[in-house]
């Protein structure tokens, strides 16, 4: 299809640039209310989920001479990112603690975090792929640190960002060795080119390390973790999602297409293996060790966010059609849970009453507890990695462990919350009407999924449907 044509199903990545430059530029020369900010990144996000909801191809599209590709996977994963961005900015909006936040500068920046997700989700170049990594860490630093006062943590945040640069260089050191290896940046045409050339082991597996070095956020993840439980969280929960959400979900799509459309295409794939099993035997043991090591219980969310993560790559470990949708099923869920509990986090306050047995439930499924959704993520994972070899047992015996990590560390928050609870669960609306409709539909996701997640995992299998243009 002509690019004129196919440009068209790539307009909610456009709409979303041309919000946050329209932003940025109407902000330099009219002083408009916070409130009007608010609406046109809203309307924003709106306009660019209906134009996914409502665009449904029959085939694969690719444009600017295959930079970016058009898939069912591709959309399905660009719809629940825009659903993720509606959620944490009306979460944001409605946090009394990070209402300051919403200035022009925020607004630039959450709009480009997005479009460069949903790019990076559609990319089919690895030097597209490398800048809108770049974006999303530079726009994740600076939504971070912007109202960050105190010195100790600012020279933290900037160790973090050294950090980030330092793995976007071996990240593009690890392109330019593809490059040399294969003559094309195109993935989709690495992947033909490593298939007929199995014997390239040792280049290959070291521009794959390279990468992958570069691409996984939870690397980043374990520093922020290891320095917020010494000195305290840098910004709000409510902000630290974005951080948590959006770049580790773009990044398992990502990781979803190197695997089956470019690296997973060489005979031998066990550098794959390897280094996927060790970023998640990382990811899943350090936070809860550290957790259960320093018996901290105020920063959840980072815990969350880090050894959530470390599942999804452990279920990508197993390299096939099950273990992909059990890396999509579970980051789904652990959004879930995240979204929920920050909502619950900022009604406590106002409404103790509404806002605790919710608490009780998410970190139920946090924890992995039977009937809730976390626990058939958790099954899902493990069950993908049977009967695949030693290499897949230890990984599972890997799993089970931080399984039980998890278990002892959100069981303390349960039991936490649940003395602090008083008096009996009243269903009224006496806080945001908003946060309380949004934490009762994920509520009751959580519950239903636990109890049938079936249809949701077909879904995602349904769905696994990648453009690989000739």
């Amino acid at each position: 299809m002509p690019n004129l044509q196919s440009i068209a199903y790539f307009s909610p990545e456009l709409i979303l640039l041309a919000a946050a430059l329209g932003i940025i530029l109407i902000t330099t020369y009219l002083d408009i209310w916070q409130k009007t900010r608010t609406t046109l990144i809203g309307f924003s996000l709106g306009i660019a989920l209906l134009i996914l909801v409502v665009l449904r191809p029959e085939t694969t599209h690719g444009i600017f001479y295959n930079l970016l590709v058009w898939d069912p996977f591709g959309r399905f994963l660009k719809i629940y990112l825009v659903l993720m961005a509606i959620g944490l900015f009306g979460i944001i909006t409605r946090d009394r603690r990070t209402k300051p936040i919403i200035t022009a500068e925020f607004g630039f920046l959450f709009c480009c975090m997005i479009f460069a997700a949903l790019v990076t989700v559609s990319a089919n170049h690895l030097i597209v792929l490398f800048i809108a990594m770049q974006i999303i860490n530079l726009t994740d630093f600076l939504i971070s640190q912007r109202n960050n006062s105190n010195p100790g943590t600012i020279t933290s945040g900037w160790h973090d960002l050294i950090f980030q640069v330092f793995s976007g260089l071996v990240m593009l050191m690890g392109i330019v060795l593809i490059y040399g290896i294969t003559g094309s940046l195109f993935i989709a045409d690495i992947g033909q080119i490593l298939a007929t050339r199995p014997g390239l082991k040792f280049p290959i597996t070291m521009a794959w390390v390279m990468i992958l070095f570069g691409l996984v956020h939870s690397i980043t993840g374990v520093l922020r973790l290891h320095r917020d439980l010494r000195s305290g969280p840098v910004t709000s929960e409510s902000v630290r999602l974005i951080s948590l959400t959006i770049p580790q979900f773009a990044e398992i799509g990502v990781l979803f297409r190197l695997i089956n459309v470019g690296f997973g295409k060489i005979a031998d794939q066990r550098p794959l293996f390897l280094t996927l099993s060790l970023f998640a035997v990382i990811a899943i043991v350090y936070p809860g060790w550290l957790a259960i090591k320093n018996r901290n219980l105020r920063d959840t969310l980072n815990i969350s966010g880090l050894a959530q993560t470390g599942f999804s790559l452990l279920a990508l470990c197993a390299l096939n059609r099950s273990g992909n949708s059990a890396a999509i099923f579970y980051q789904i869920i652990f959004v879930f849970g995240a979204v929920a509990y920050v909502a619950g986090e900022i009604v406590t306050d106002k409404d103790r009453d509404i806002a605790m047995p919710g608490q009780l439930v998410i970190l139920a499924s946090l924890a992995g507890i039977p009937l809730t959704a976390g626990f058939a993520a958790k099954y899902l994972v493990l069950s993908s990695l049977a009967g695949n070899g030693p290499g897949n047992y230890f990984l599972i015996t890997v799993g089970i462990f931080g399984y039980a990590l998890m278990f002892v560390y959100y069981s303390r928050l349960i039991r936490l919350n649940a003395n602090v609870l008083h008096g009996s669960f009243r269903l009224s609306i006496q806080a945001d009407r908003l946060i309380f409709v949004l934490r009762m539909f994920i509520l009751t996701a959580i519950i239903f999924m636990g109890v049938y997640w079936t249809p949701l995992r077909e879904h995602i299998c349904s769905i696994m449907v990648l453009c690989i243009p000739q």
